[in-house]
């Protein structure tokens, strides 16, 4: 009888190989040396320019951040109307008002058609009293914003912000879906994928500002670090992979899961391994285990209570090798 060891490396994995790239930048600020590198706009016919400052908080770590704000609804827009799928990446300064009747929103926008009135997807924090993350659609002048979804208390990664702070904040529009981003953590319900009425095709990308109230806030809304991608990663799925190397994941308990899973693999020679979760779009959510582990059988548990429900995948190096696992996160 062959030995248990020798039948899971000729074992025939059924699994999706998520190879993370170099994602194609489409747009870069950065606000090195106060200097503006790109020509911004605004939709509005009275918006307000972009301003540039020393920031010495700035998650940028050079000391310069740009603002857009003074006006009830301020944006600041690049890019080309044509565009169509791409990642809007942006530090955003997240004001906490703790005002019932005029919260401030600070955020990002893609998508935004500027013919026959402004049309366009927006990603705001609105932390007034109520402290809240949207992912909203302006129809156009003269209609009311559609809220897509709408996330609150346990909802947002880190929980509700108690004071003013610096967040990261990630839209992506790919076909009809779109992905929302809190500090690098997928929010729950994404991708999602608006009625056919609602879809936004192209347009411009941004930063954006409103406010309700009659006093102009400060800082408005500051932001730093501003990219914009083609994708965050290439992923080929692949239906059946041979495994004839003398490592592999053997088993993934439970799948889907809940709160935690517990991946077992066997190395049948000692060396680095490299142990890591990365989401849909290729970006890094945790390392379990990175180092020199000896030979053996070894199970590890991934402890996911604080991601979003979705698809994830788990992915062991060894070697040069790759060996992957799709996880679904149930919640």
């Amino acid at each position: 009888m062959e030995s248990p060891m020798r039948w899971i490396a000729m074992f025939v994995l059924f699994a999706a190989l998520v190879s993370v790239a170099s994602a194609d930048v489409i747009f870069e600020e950065y606000f090195t040396d106060g200097s503006i590198q790109s020509n911004w706009f605004s939709p509005w016919p009275e918006g307000a320019d972009i301003v540039v400052s020393l920031d010495a908080t700035t998650p940028g770590e050079d000391g310069w951040v740009g603002s857009v704000g003074g006006d009830q609804s301020s944006t600041a827009l690049n890019g080309t109307i044509e565009l169509a799928d791409y990642t809007v990446d942006s530090w955003v300064y997240c004001m906490v008002t703790n005002d019932v009747m005029f919260p401030v929103y600070n955020g990002i926008t893609a998508r935004w058609d500027t013919t026959g009135g402004s049309s366009y997807y927006y990603l705001a924090a609105m932390f007034g009293q109520s402290k809240k993350i949207k992912l909203r659609r302006f129809p156009g002048s003269g209609f009311a914003a559609e809220t897509f979804l709408e996330w609150t208390g346990a909802d947002i990664p880190g929980g509700e912000p108690t004071e003013s702070s610096w967040h990261k904040m990630t839209l992506r529009v790919s076909g009809d879906e779109i992905w929302c981003y809190w500090d690098e953590v997928l929010l729950s319900g994404c991708p999602y994928t608006p009625e056919p009425e609602f879809l936004q095709t192209s347009g411009f990308f941004g930063v954006y500002e409103f406010y309700m109230g009659d006093q102009a806030p400060d800082p408005a809304t500051v932001f730093d670090n501003f990219v914009v991608s083609d994708e965050f990663s290439s992923v080929d799925e692949i239906s059946i992979v041979p495994m004839p190397y003398d490592h592999t994941i053997s088993t993934l308990y439970p799948n889907p899961f809940n709160a935690r899973t517990t991946i077992s693999f066997t190395n049948l020679r000692a060396g680095e391994v490299n142990l890591s979760v990365f989401d849909v779009l290729g970006r890094k959510m945790t390392t379990i285990q990175r180092g020199f582990l000896p030979q053996g059988q070894y199970q590890m548990t991934w402890d996911a209570q604080s991601y979003s429900a979705g698809n994830y995948f788990i992915r062991l190096e060894l070697d040069g090798q790759q060996y992957v696992h799709r996880a679904v996160l149930a919640k």
